[in-house]
């Protein structure tokens, strides 16, 4: 199971278009998004655990890139992002 945090729809236009230009295109079926995680258990209870959290929006800002061997990444800078993440963290390092 992969997890990817929901974008505003002005920043998903504006990260689609840069997809769409930048990526290859024999590659490029999915929609751009930003994983938080994968390889997450795929079982009733991550998905019991997801529809119970409550978040509000959060703002985020793009710092720079990172290089992932096979293509890109922004580097996004939050720290509502990172206590979310360390939320998440902690709740599967106990599952």
């Amino acid at each position: 199971m992969i997890l990817t945090l929901r974008l505003d729809e002005k920043s998903q236009a504006l990260f689609n278009e840069m997809r769409k230009r930048h990526f290859p295109p024999g590659r490029n079926f999915l929609k751009a998004h930003l994983t938080l995680f994968h390889q997450l258990p795929s079982e009733v209870e991550t998905r019991e655990y997801f529809r119970s959290l409550q978040y509000r929006t959060f703002a985020m800002k793009v710092t720079g890139l990172r290089h992932l061997g096979a293509g890109v990444a922004y580097e996004i800078d939050s720290g509502e992002l990172q206590e979310f993440h360390r939320k998440l963290s902690q709740y599967f390092t106990r599952c």
